[in-house]
Order: C-alpha cells, then sequence, then structure tokens
C-alpha cells in the first residue's frame, strides 16, 4: 500500500502502533496517534486508520472509517505488504507462539535463516524497516487477522480453535472467522488440523513424527509441516528440536520444593488452555486460576478436572463467577490475589502434589500482562 503524503491516523499506541508510527513516517505518511488511555486526541480528515490489535471494531473512530469507507489496515497488514520474503503464518487460540518460536528456532538450525515476529511481541513493522530478507514466521492473533486480507503468506496454518475473547467476539462462530481470515491472505496452502478442515484446507496432521498423542505433539506436528518444504527432514527436525527452549510463562517447571512441584503456565489464559495443562500433569494438583473475565463459562473444567484438582485458589475479577460455577464440583477458595491463592495451595498441598498457576483468564485486571503475572508466581516459588 502506497501511503506517501497520505494522512494515516494510528489508534493505539503500544508497543504495535508505535511501530507502525515510525513506519509510516518513514514511507513518506503523515501521522497522527490516537489513543484513550493517554489522552492523545486527534478530530481531523484522515485517510487510512491504522488501528492497534487491541482496539476493537466499536470504537467510534473504527466505526467512522468504517462508514466513510476509509482503509482500515492494521500494523501487520502493512509490514507484510511492504515485504518479499518467504512469510510463514500461523494463527489457533492455543501453541502459537511456541510453534512459531519452534519454527524458526528449526529453520535456524538447519541453516535457513528465519525470525520469529508478530503476535510474539516483536513487531513486523519493525523488522519491515530493517530490510531483512530472513524467513518471516509470523504469529498473527486473531484480532490482527481482522484488518487484512491481502495475499502476503506463502503458507499457513490454524492450529485449534476454542472459546476464547469472547469479551470482544459475540459468539464463538466469529471468534473462529476471524481466526479462518489467514485462509484469504495465503498464497497457495493453508493447513489445519482435520476438526477444523474446510474450503479446501489440508490436515497438516501427517504421520511423519507419527500420531499425535498430546498438545505439544500436535504443536510439533505444525511446526514440521511448516519447515518440511525447505526440504528439513524428520531426523533434522528431531536434533534442532534437542535445544529449543520453549517461551516462558507456558507449562514452566520452575522448581520441587518439599516434594511439592510448581509449574507456571501464566499464558494459560482460556478454558482449553487449563484443560491441557491439567491434562498434561499426573497427580494430585492445586490450582490457582482466575483474572479478567474473557465471557465463556468455566463449566467445561467441572469434568476435566474430576479425579485431579484437588483444590483451587481464585483470583480476581473472574474469582466470584468461577467459584458460582464449579462450587459444588471442585473445594474452591476466593483469595482475590495471587499471593493469598499461593499460600493457599502451598499449604494444603503434600509430597507428589503439584502446584499449578494455570488461570484461565487473562491478566489485565491485576497485572500488566501474563509475563508479570508469570514472574511474580516465580519470585513466590523461589521465596519459599
Amino acid at each position: 500500500m502506497d501511503v506517501n503524503k497520505k494522512t494515516a491516523l494510528v489508534l493505539g499506541y503500544g508497543i504495535s502502533g508505535r511501530s507502525a508510527e515510525q513506519f509510516l513516517l518513514s514511507h513518506g505518511a503523515h501521522v497522527f496517534v490516537v489513543d484513550d488511555r493517554l489522552k492523545l486526541g486527534y478530530d481531523g480528515p484522515f485517510d487510512l486508520l491504522v488501528p492497534s490489535p487491541g482496539v476493537p471494531p466499536k470504537h467510534p473512530l473504527y466505526q467512522k472509517a468504517v462508514k466513510l469507507g476509509l482503509p482500515v489496515v492494521g500494523e501487520a497488514e502493512l509490514a507484510l505488504q511492504a515485504l518479499d520474503q518467504t512469510v510463514l503464518g500461523i494463527t489457533g487460540t492455543n501453541g502459537k507462539t511456541t510453534v512459531t518460536e519452534l519454527t524458526a528456532h528449526v529453520l535456524n538450525h538447519c541453516g535457513v535463516p528465519a525470525a520469529a515476529l508478530g503476535n510474539n511481541g516483536r513487531p513486523l513493522t519493525e523488522w519491515a524497516l530493517k530490510g531483512d530478507d530472513r524467513v518471516v514466521v509470523a504469529e498473527l492473533s486473531s484480532y490482527q487477522l481482522e484488518t487484512m486480507s491481502s495475499q502476503t503468506l506463502d503458507l499457513a496454518v490454524i492450529l485449534n480453535i476454542s472459546p476464547d475473547h469472547l469479551d470482544r467476539y459475540d459468539t464463538l462462530e466469529a471468534y473462529a472467522a476471524a481466526k479462518f481470515r489467514i485462509q484469504d491472505c495465503v498464497k497457495e496452502t493453508l493447513l489445519t488440523h482435520p476438526t477444523l478442515v474446510r474450503n479446501g484446507c489440508v490436515s497438516y496432521l501427517s504421520q511423519d513424527l507419527g500420531d499425535p498423542k498430546s498438545f505439544e505433539d500436535e504443536n510439533r506436528h505444525a511446526a514440521y509441516s511448516l519447515v518440511r518444504p525447505f526440504g528439513i527432514t524428520t531426523d533434522q527436525f528431531h536434533e534442532a528440536e534437542k535445544s529449543f527452549c520453549k517461551p516462558p510463562h507456558r507449562m514452566e517447571f520452575i522448581a520441587e520444593v518439599r516434594g511439592v512441584r510448581y509449574y507456571n503456565d501464566s499464558k494459560g489464559t482460556n478454558i482449553d488452555a487449563v484443560i491441557k495443562a491439567v491434562d498434561s500433569l499426573p497427580g494430585n494438583i492445586y490450582l490457582i486460576a482466575g483474572g479478567k473475565d474473557k465471557g465463556d463459562t468455566y463449566t467445561p473444567w467441572i469434568s476435566a478436572f474430576s479425579e485431579k484438582i484437588a483444590a483451587i485458589g481464585l483470583i480476581g475479577e473472574a474469582a466470584e463467577k468461577i467459584e458460582r460455577e464449579l462450587a459444588k464440583a471442585v473445594p474452591t477458595k476466593r483469595c482475590e490475589t495471587l499471593d493469598q491463592a499461593f499460600a493457599h495451595c502451598q499449604s494444603l498441598a503434600g509430597p507428589g502434589d503439584t502446584v499449578l498457576l494455570s488461570p484461565g483468564c487473562s491478566s489485565f485486571d491485576q497485572y500488566r500482562s501474563f509475563e508479570d503475572r508469570g514472574e511474580e508466581f516465580r519470585r513466590l516459588v523461589k521465596n519459599i
């Protein structure tokens, strides 16, 4: 997209917005910034709206642009249209960052220079300004995909879809539709799970790595399916995988203290992610859950937690709702804060048990990010 001499309105001034601003300025655009939190406003005319992923389509300026028929282009779309190297796209409810980082790691290990970018915190526009020709492995959220439409991805994958962000989307179908926008952005093949196949999609679950038996196996299959076109064999993939370190705050083992194991899964921010975390651990589990509610029901936890969850310490805004929905099936205690919930679970856990932080909610009621929440959990474990 040619933005030279056009007036671009950047809506939201976080990491994405700041990077989009620099990209637009470098391409000759006149840039104005609006951020409700920072009290940055602009009421003049504009030719192009660049909303940050966290800004919902219901925002008045977003609606104004739509009503006037003005282009609404996100930061990721701006960058991808400017790139001419191979781009791999990855989306899904759970596992996006792990698959993105693993794919880039394997490519680099096997002599194919690659960079993991996008929703993992490394803006694509920042990379586009560098003029680097490495393969781009782009993690794309549903929020980013809402404003994407051009065919800029050489290969893409949808890992999975389960209820999430229902505080933004009216229905699960609307959320899934946002994910499936990636199909309009891929030049040739969209890879996905057999249960998600529609409109000619093909499955990425080949038998090359054996039959996947867990969520982490499915992530590995997705990563291999993305690197296989580069001539990488299963043996090379396995060798590269040995030196891969999973991103933090994702089923991260912190320590074993007096026989109790402590796991930090602060990135487990939806119902299904918590179920997968619980399924992956043996023995009795004392769960810390809660935070900012995202609009879904927690009742699927009732059957998933039977015989595994010994008790739950509840935190944040969602504590009352979770207690109301689960109290008759699982012992719960409303603790409000993470340190209180940690103390509660620690007091109950004995040798062979696990204390697991897997909130099933976003962190924004009490923390700046899931990383901050996970770091506090780490500190609590280390201070025992």
